[in-house]
Formats: C-alpha cells, sequence, structure tokens
C-alpha cells in the first residue's frame, strides 16, 4: 500500500544521461534521412509531374467552343480558354460539327 524505501529509490532515480556519440549518431542519421528526402523532392522537380490526360467532350448540336469553355471553366476567363481549345485541336476557326470530339485543357 505504501511505497517502501527502494520504490522510492527506483521512482526519484534519474536516467542516466546520453553520451555525446549516441547523440550524434542519432543526428546524422536523421540528416541523412532528410537529404534522402529532399534528393527525391527536388528529382520530382526536375523531373517534372506527368502530363495530364486532355479531357474530351462531345459535341452536340448547338454548341459552341465559347458555350463549352462558359460551362466547363466557370472561374476562368472565357477568351483564353477559347484559344487553348482551338490550338488543342488544331481549329482554324470556332466552326464545329454535331458528333466533333473536342480535347479539353485541364482546368
Amino acid at each position: 500500500m505504501y511505497a517502501t524505501t527502494s520504490d522510492l529509490v527506483r521512482i526519484t532515480r534519474r536516467r542516466p544521461k546520453r553520451s555525446a556519440s549516441v547523440l550524434a549518431r542519432r543526428l546524422a542519421i536523421g540528416g541523412a534521412v532528410l537529404s534522402v528526402l529532399f534528393g527525391f523532392g527536388f528529382a520530382h522537380v526536375a523531373q517534372g509531374s506527368a502530363p495530364v490526360a486532355a479531357d474530351t467532350v462531345v459535341v452536340q448540336r448547338g454548341d459552341t467552343i465559347w458555350g463549352i469553355a462558359a460551362q466547363r471553366y466557370p472561374n476562368e476567363d472565357v477568351r483564353v480558354k477559347v484559344g487553348e481549345i482551338e490550338r488543342l485541336n488544331g481549329l482554324g476557326g470556332p466552326e464545329l460539327q454535331a458528333g466533333q470530339s473536342l480535347k479539353l485543357p485541364p482546368p
């Protein structure tokens, strides 16, 4: 019920201090791990991410590039997106055919 003197000594005894070599070893291992992680991060940036595949939409009767761009990209400048759609599909103008497939740039 009450702690004996041997239990009290065990409770109050402090851990021995770690030696400098143990701390240096842990710091060296941590530094090596961080350098490997940074290396992978820089390699990913240098390589770039995989190109995002363009979405495809089938033109319906009455669709226009402007309407498709306005619906698909509501928070962006529609004029810029119309130009991107025309360049991506090799279009010379805004004329579309029903049933035509259009590639759309990623948002």
